[in-house]
């Protein structure tokens, strides 16, 4: 399961230097402003940039157990019990993410058709970056299922 840890922690190191470029793409848009330069560019790189970090940021997240679910649900249970509500709270967020993702990409043909104004991209840049972390999130949390099977139930009583 190293392999699933190292694209996790890839994935928010990615997330990581794009939050970098939001905020030196937000420099530019308010330096832009004092000077007097166009920077309709930078405001599209910061919302590209912005919803791609905070996207990519929570499906490695959601990985670490960073995610929507209370965690003292299962923290206070043990041995089984507490495996069996860790992989439920794991595949709810599958099926979630799996209706997400389908959802995407079926309004991606639609994105594609728009486009922004300053970078000429589509706006299925957008769409992309949610459906990957739906893809993402689907594929660390069944990789997450394994690992709370894999290892042993705690005994009752352990934390």
């Amino acid at each position: 399961m190293q392999a699933a840890d190292r694209l996790a922690r890839g994935v928010r190191t990615a997330a990581g230097i794009l939050l970098v470029v939001v905020a030196l793409a937000m420099m530019a848009v308010i330096l832009g402003r004092y000077v007097g330069f166009t920077t309709a560019w930078a405001d599209e790189v910061a919302r590209l940039a912005f919803l791609w970090s905070a996207c990519l940021g929570a499906a490695s997240g959601s990985y670490r157990g960073l995610n929507f679910a209370v965690p003292l649900i299962a923290s206070r249970r043990s041995g089984r019990t507490r495996q069996w509500i860790e992989s439920g709270i794991a595949l709810l967020m599958v099926v979630l993410c799996a209706l997400v993702l389908w959802a995407t990409t079926q309004s991606l043909p639609v994105a594609h058709l728009a486009r922004l104004p300053a970078l000429g991209i589509t706006g299925a840049w957008f769409h992309a970056a949610v459906s990957t972390f739906a893809a993402l999130t689907c594929g660390l949390m069944l990789v997450k299922i394994a690992q709370v099977w894999r290892s042993p139930a705690p005994p009752a009583g352990a934390q």
